[in-house]
């Protein structure tokens, strides 16, 4: 007898059969038994997280973003909510690189910010804290790649005469400071 057959309201119970089903492929039944834990807890991250986990393994981008949403706006530290934010904009900016580059650089961003929360909130997880710090990197390299040119010469210029005399001013401050000390 299985503690959700003694206590149908077992949170936890819940998750662990749709983790397994979904596992074995049965996403059906992982939708299933995801259902009856909605329906006891109808509030709860982890169980519209493991949702959007779902529906992401099964290429429903739109459910999943849905599911995903409404379990980061429970649980802005949720590591599967922001996990699966993270891969779902990563992969709708790689989808959409070649049509629209603004778009795919915000996505990528986005990417990155929930890529960087997992290596955050993981920290007693080191395994799953390297693997999305790696992830982050990927994320922003690909967004910093998009980044969109400028809009003509000139402006280049006066941008890198900017930057220029910002890093000359910083380096006279510096001097002064370690001369006045002689």
């Amino acid at each position: 007898m299985k503690k959700t057959d003694k206590n149908p309201g077992h949170l936890p119970e819940f998750l662990k059969i749709a983790k397994r089903l979904m596992k074995q492929g049965d996403y059906e039944g992982a939708v299933n038994a995801l259902d009856m834990a909605n329906r006891l807890y109808p509030e709860n991250p982890k169980i519209k997280a493991r949702f959007a986990t779902i529906y992401l393994s099964q290429g429903n981008i739109e459910k999943a973003m849905q599911y995903a949403d409404e379990a980061y706006e429970l649980d802005r530290k949720s590591l599967e909510a922001n996990i699966n934010l993270g891969k779902i904009y990563y992969q709708k900016a790689h989808e959409i690189e070649g049509e629209n580059q603004d778009l795919a650089r915000k996505s990528y961003a986005k990417a990155a910010v929930h890529f960087k929360k997992v290596f955050v909130y993981s920290s007693h997880l080191r395994p799953l804290q390297i693997k999305y710090r790696v992830l982050t990197k990927r994320a922003f390299r690909d967004y910093l790649r998009l980044k969109p040119a400028p809009v003509n010469r000139a402006e280049a210029e006066k941008k890198y005469d900017k930057g220029l005399e910002k890093s000359v001013r910083k380096a006279m401050r510096k001097l002064r400071t370690d001369n006045s000390g002689i």
